[in-house]
C-alpha cells in the first residue's frame, strides 16, 4: 500500500469518526458549542480530504502525461515535426 493510499484511508477514517461523534453530540446533548466545534472539525476534515484528492488526481494525471511523452520519445513518434 502506498503512502498516498494510507493518507487517504486515514482521512476517510477521520471524517467518519468526526461524523459519528457529531451525530452522537446532536442526538444526546444540548451542548450547542460542542456541536458547533464538531461541525467545524468535520468541515475542516472534509476540506482537507477534498484538497488531498484534488492534488492526488492532478499528480496522477501529470504522471500519465509524462509517461505518454516518454513513450513517444522512446518510440520516435514525437509530435515535433
Amino acid at each position: 500500500m502506498t503512502l498516498q493510499h494510507r493518507s487517504d484511508d486515514r482521512l476517510k477514517l477521520r471524517v467518519r469518526s468526526l461524523q459519528r461523534q457529531l451525530d452522537e453530540a446532536r442526538a444526546g446533548s444540548k451542548e450547542g458549542p460542542q456541536v458547533t466545534a464538531w461541525e467545524s472539525l468535520l468541515a475542516d476534515a472534509n476540506k482537507a480530504r477534498d484538497r488531498y484528492q484534488a492534488e492526488y488526481l492532478e499528480a496522477y494525471r501529470n504522471g500519465l502525461r509524462l509517461q505518454a511523452a516518454l513513450e513517444q520519445i522512446r518510440s520516435g513518434t514525437s509530435g515535433d515535426k
